[in-house]
């Protein structure tokens, strides 16, 4: 064999491999009665870094789908667009349940799971962007408790997300520490955006309508994370667009030493509960032990 015959055998045998990695790259993840089983193996599978491509489509799944590799991206083609439907689901507490640091899913609606649509558990570096969470019937008692549920987390940021129809809060951010909450909506659950036991929580350009109350933020004494609190939320007039009235209520006392609630419009917690009087409870803030 020639020396110029090995070399076209050696280009041939390159081009061969990057045509059939092409090919493979395109085939992805497609639409059908396999979807879940495709998806759940991408999970399972995934190396550090991958990114998840979701077709476009409504699809079908009965079980939660779950995610413990790190630094892993799902991405779909918007959140109207590729629809992750659990009105059928047979097993799970959640639509997807992620415990892994570095998780990001973006573009992707997570629709009527039996318990919580996206909880994510003890993550350091969590990224929810464009995502709608919602119960297509409306509000109902029976509906899972929470739309978008980063537990325990480090470093979450939530954005131009939607959350619709949640039994307990459509954005629920809980025990964790470094936060942005922005450019979000939600409408119709019992709380619209919820800030529990955390600390530098960033909170504003949101909108929430129709909920029982827009926007709370709690520290709780029975949770195990017990810290001082930071919260820092939006101007009011760009915080919330109300539906029936607005109220800043504050419950409990300081009960922390160094702990703090701060706004960025300056008004004090107890100014705003004297200009907005008693109407509709709609913002809900807490701190201590008297909740």
């Amino acid at each position: 064999m020639t020396r110029n015959q090995l070399g076209i055998r050696l280009l041939l045998a390159v081009l061969g491999i990057a045509f059939g990695s092409s090919c493979m790259k395109k085939a992805g993840i497609t639409a059908g009665p396999d979807f879940q089983k495709q998806v759940q193996e991408a999970l399972i599978n995934a190396k550090p870094g991958a990114v998840i491509e979701l077709p476009e489509g409504k699809h079908d799944l009965d079980r939660t789908l779950s995610l413990s590799v790190e630094n892993v991206t799902i991405r779909g083609k918007g959140m109207d667009k590729t629809i992750l439907s659990f009105k059928n689901q047979k097993t799970g507490a959640a639509g997807m349940l992620v415990t892994s640091n570095g998780f990001t899913i973006e573009d992707v609606a997570i629709e009527d799971p039996k318990g919580d649509a996206l909880k994510v558990n003890g993550a350091n570096g969590v990224t929810i962007r464009r995502v709608r969470a919602e119960w297509t019937g409306g509000p109902n008692e029976k509906n899972g408790s929470y739309g978008m549920y980063p537990v325990q987390c480090t470093n979450v940021l939530i954005e131009d997300s939607v959350a619709i129809g949640a039994s307990d809060a459509g954005i629920y951010v809980g025990q964790s520490k470094n936060i942005i909450v922005r450019r979000n909506r939600a409408e119709g659950n019992v709380a619209g955006i919820e800030i529990e036991n955390s600390q530098d929580a960033d909170v504003y350009q949101n909108t929430s309508t129709n909920n029982t109350g827009g926007l709370l933020a709690f520290n709780l004494p029975d949770l195990p994370e017990q810290r001082r609190e930071c919260f820092l939320l939006g101007p009011l007039q760009r915080e919330l667009s109300l539906a029936n009235g607005t109220l800043v209520h504050v419950y409990g006392r300081q009960s922390h030493p160094g702990g703090r609630l701060r706004q960025r419009d300056s008004l004090a917690a107890e100014r705003w509960h004297e200009t907005y009087g008693t109407q509709n409870q709609e913002i809900i803030i807490g701190n201590g032990q008297s909740l």
